[in-house]
């Protein structure tokens, strides 16, 4: 097998879904290649502390990527990338996340980079609040997509998702690989019928998952469920504005424990699980909701539709539509609902060595 110079880039070292699936996707990689692996990032964040974990990963921190749109430092971030492949020449460039995708392949393009894949976590394009900015955004991916030499989505609701905004063509070469998850225990079998119910989330605190709608939802399940207690796990830009709407409606019995690396204590207690997600990609969260039988509550986003059963492992409600979603909270919490479990094989695709090959399969051709 031909050694390659592989980097993976992405925005931050924040706990979000892509960060931690592209962080075990190196990890795993360096077990079972040979690759020289090389991992950039931007924006600080808990998921630094795992990356020691990382033995023969090079980890490279880029100063000026950052998620927010910054003129200036976009264009500075622009030519510290094109340096950076013009330095390290990579054989191979594998970007995820929106910022990433736009200014990590198009100095991979500038600086000559053959082998260009990119992963989709996700969509944001419809939800920009600038017109002209989403329209440049969708055709600067669209244009940056041909020069893909694989497309990688997390499920195929984003790949439909994608077609449908003709961000890809039917003709090009596209992959769905789940994102890669570390199950904690064996599939658990305990009664979660205890004194305390334990309503919560897992999420990273920014406009996408809707913290402060969350967090409304919360409070009017409490009316019904006044001996429910409350909690939401991650970190983000928007978690001190949630806590404090928290304090300021009143919700009480909740707390806001920030960065957890091992949430299945958390799982093993919750009796339901909440999400108000605008967009997803596959979300990490509801994947082990699912293996540690939590019920829960969603919007439709992202690729939950497809494996969430109505009625079964609980209940996807219209965006936005709060009454609802507190009417399912409660069939769930008061009954009747009957948890339905997922079989074992349905996390066959969410195995490390499964992932491991696809994506190496996809690097060798």
């Amino acid at each position: 097998m031909t050694v390659k110079k592989i980097c993976h880039l992405m925005t931050s070292a924040e706990l979000g879904g892509a960060q931690i699936s592209t962080f075990r996707l190196l990890r795993e990689l360096e077990k079972k290649s040979q690759h020289q692996l090389y991992l950039a990032y931007g924006e600080k964040g808990p998921l630094l502390s795992c990356f020691s974990e990382l033995k023969k990963t090079t980890v490279i921190r880029l100063k000026y990527l950052q998620r927010r749109f910054h003129p200036l430092f976009d264009l500075i971030c622009l030519f510290q990338l094109y340096f950076l492949f013009l330095e390290y020449r990579f054989d191979l460039l594998h970007t995820h996340c929106s910022k990433p995708s736009i200014l990590g392949r198009l100095a991979a393009v500038l600086a000559g980079i053959k082998h260009i894949f990119h992963t989709y976590h996700g969509f944001g394009h419809p939800y920009f609040r600038n017109f002209l900015f989403r329209i440049c955004f969708v055709f600067f991916e669209k244009w940056l997509n041909r020069w893909n030499q694989g497309t990688v989505f997390v499920c195929q609701s984003n790949l439909d998702e994608a077609l449908k905004m003709n961000l890809v063509s039917p003709e090009q070469r596209h992959v769905v690989i789940q994102d890669m998850h570390d199950f904690y225990t064996s599939i658990p079998k305990s009664d979660k019928s205890g004194i305390h119910l334990l309503i919560g989330s897992v999420l990273s605190f920014k406009e996408q998952k809707r913290p402060l709608e969350l967090i409304l939802l919360a409070h009017r399940i409490s009316r019904h469920v006044p001996e429910a207690e409350f909690v939401f796990i991650g970190t983000g830009p928007l978690l001190e504005k949630t806590q404090a709407f928290a304090h300021k409606i009143g919700l009480k019995k909740v707390i806001f424990p920030g960065a957890v690396q091992n949430t299945e204590p958390y799982y093993s207690r919750m009796n339901l699980f909440l999400s108000c997600s605008r967009y997803e990609g596959l979300s990490m969260a509801q994947i082990e909701c699912l293996y540690y039988h939590v019920p829960i509550v969603t919007t439709p986003a992202g690729g939950i539709s497809d494996m969430l059963e109505q009625g079964k492992q609980g209940f996807i409600y219209p965006y936005l539509d709060i009454k609802q979603a507190v009417t399912y909270s409660l069939e769930i919490l008061k009954g009747p609902f009957y948890y339905v479990p997922k079989s074992v094989s349905f996390f066959d695709p969410f195995d490390h060595s499964r992932i491991i090959e696809k994506h190496e399969k996809l690097y060798a051709s």
